[in-house]
């Protein structure tokens, strides 16, 4: 197995698409804007597992979740501060590994560069890195 170069920490409201097996009260939820977002988690999950090693970290109940009911992504999300949720996955990642990561990004639409800063992440808005995506030849 080929150790993942990239650490993700994701955000999740206004960020992944609701699927169609979620259940009808999740559904309603992402009616609204705020929830709902433009990156499919499906194709994150099979596009890039095999180059990023990705985490949720917010405290959001709408992260992307698979046919079961399970995480689609590891959750990171109980610790007083997102950049703590955000460091921890470095230290995740770190203790699965034991090597640095060659890029670790931070996915989010809210504007909160300072979270990233701290846990010595880079911040990327979510249309950015839907953008990259796209352009890379990962997305239609």
């Amino acid at each position: 197995m080929e150790i993942p170069t990239i650490l993700i920490a994701f955000d999740t409201d206004g960020i992944f698409q609701c699927l169609p097996y979620y259940s009808d009260e999740d559904k309603k939820w992402f009616d609204d804007g705020y929830i709902a977002g433009p990156i499919d988690p499906v194709i994150v999950k099979t596009k890039l597992t095999s180059i990023a090693d990705m985490y949720i970290v917010s405290e959001s109940p709408f992260y992307p979740k698979n046919p079961d009911g399970t995480p689609m992504f590891p959750v990171i999300n109980d610790l007083p501060g997102r950049y703590l949720n955000i460091t921890e996955c470095y230290n995740r990642y770190w203790e699965k590994y034991h090597q640095e990561p060659d890029v670790k990004l931070y996915i989010s639409d809210n504007g909160d560069y300072s979270e990233a800063q701290k846990a010595d992440f880079k911040y990327i808005r979510h249309d950015l890195f839907l953008r990259t995506m796209k352009e890379a030849g990962l997305l239609r």
